[in-house]
């Protein structure tokens, strides 16, 4: 079992993080909270349905003005960083970050990338990029990379976890994307849709559910 460090970006200190994650709370935390929403669903009137609708119009336009932001920030594609300069100026500028440590020899780093390549489309609030680690010795020993692939995973600009091989994913370069996703979630880089899903699903049974009375 590797302990890694935590890198404080902001400040370039190094500490000891524990890389256990509070799986199950989270996934209770989200779930109590639908359950909520959706349990305030069930009183409200048409007003208070329209209110919603404006409510939720406001909150689109202002995620498409955040995703523009995000694009000319590099999210949306999957690129490579060149240098250490590079990398640090990625995990400054944006919130979420994972980094993709490679070797071109390593037939398994073309697995992260073709996955990679997938989510970054989707996943937009996180962004992906990659570096040579044969290129990176710095970054390496800082980092404490010894294996390839090796995703480093940046969050509010410190260094939060590194994904180690593909043990996460089950120990074999078999797993899907959304595989890699889940994975990803459960660090908190990003968010699933099966619980936006539901709640819009759930959303439209009340509105049919009131119409139809």
């Amino acid at each position: 079992y590797v302990k890694w460090k935590k890198w404080d970006f902001r400040y370039t200190k190094h500490n000891i993080s524990p890389n256990n994650q509070a799986v199950h709370a989270a996934a209770k935390a989200q779930e109590e909270a639908l359950d909520q929403e959706l349990h305030e669903l069930e009183g409200m009137d048409d007003d208070d349905l329209e209110r919603m609708r404006e409510q939720r119009l406001r909150q689109m336009k202002k995620m498409h003005q955040q995703k523009i932001q995000l694009k000319r920030l590099g999210h949306g594609t999957y690129t490579e960083v060149h240098n250490e300069r590079e990398f640090f100026e990625a995990g400054k500028k944006s919130k979420l970050v994972a980094c993709h440590f490679y070797r071109p020899t390593t037939k398994h780093c073309l697995v992260v990338d073709k996955h990679f390549q997938k989510l970054c489309k989707k996943h937009i609030g996180c962004r992906f990029i990659k570096i040579n680690a044969e290129k990176s010795p710095y970054l390496c020993e800082k980092l404490n990379i010894w294996m390839m692939p090796s995703i480093v995973l940046i969050k509010n600009r410190k260094t939060e976890h590194t994904i180690v091989g593909f043990d996460e994913l089950g120990g074999t370069d078999k797993f899907t994307s959304y595989d890699m996703s889940c994975v990803l979630a459960r660090h908190g880089m990003v968010e699933l849709d099966s619980w936006f899903v539901l709640f819009f699903f759930m959303l439209l049974r009340v509105i049919c559910t009131k119409l139809l009375n």
